[in-house]
């Protein structure tokens, strides 16, 4: 099933490392979208890929055509700041996992997840620890939670994310924020953020289709 599709992440961490801590935890934001032709397919429950995310249980990331069941698919860093600035430009790889009930199968794993996504020369992961749905119809996809941040140079930091998945004819579209454990963002600020990076999203596909 020949699918297109354009995601975006956006992360940040807040923290504040104690006196007698030897390193300081991460502090700071990036922007991920996916790389040109990346695709994130929504899974029913026994593996197969589906139109709409009613049904859906979970997600493939795949640069092809069709799922990749097991195999990861590619970030690219837009914007970074803070500590996350070495990762502007870097390309990274994002994991397939189920986000809701037990695993579909060994291909989408339920969380923990580790790491959910990566970029090996900086050490930069996420581990996603927790989740819960929020929505889910046939043209929306929202579930948050929190995990740990990993960064060459800083001590694990933990964090909450936020993860909105679109569908507009045909094109899914991705979006996260993650900010410091223990501020979940307000669902009204996030639908704004979700809508701009849709928009940048697009922004930057047409940029690479050039």
């Amino acid at each position: 099933m020949k699918r297109l599709a354009i995601l975006a992440l956006v992360i940040g961490v807040l923290g504040v490392a104690p006196a007698a801590q030897a390193l300081p935890m991460i502090n700071g934001a990036l922007s991920l979208v996916g790389v040109n032709g990346q695709t994130v397919l929504p899974i029913d429950g026994a593996g197969n890929p589906l139109l709409t995310f009613i049904g859906a249980r979970a997600l493939d990331f795949t640069n092809a055509a069709g799922p990749t069941p097991g195999l990861p698919g590619d970030f690219w860093v837009v914007s970074a700041n803070g500590a996350f600035a070495p990762l502007l430009l870097a390309v990274g790889q994002i994991n397939d996992l189920t986000f809701t009930g037990a695993a579909v199968n060994a291909n989408y794993p339920t969380i923990p997840l580790t790491p959910f996504q990566a970029y090996a020369p900086l050490g930069f992961k996420f581990d996603m620890l927790t989740l819960t749905k929020t929505v889910q119809n046939a043209n929306s996809l929202a579930f948050q939670g929190t995990g740990t941040f990993y960064l060459n140079g800083y001590d694990p930091t933990p964090g909450t994310y936020f993860f909105t998945g679109n569908q507009d004819g045909g094109t899914f579209s991705y979006s996260s924020s993650e900010a410091a454990a223990g501020q979940v963002p307000e669902p009204g600020s996030m639908m704004l953020l979700g809508t701009g990076l849709i928009g940048l999203a697009g922004a930057v596909r047409r940029r690479l289709k050039k």
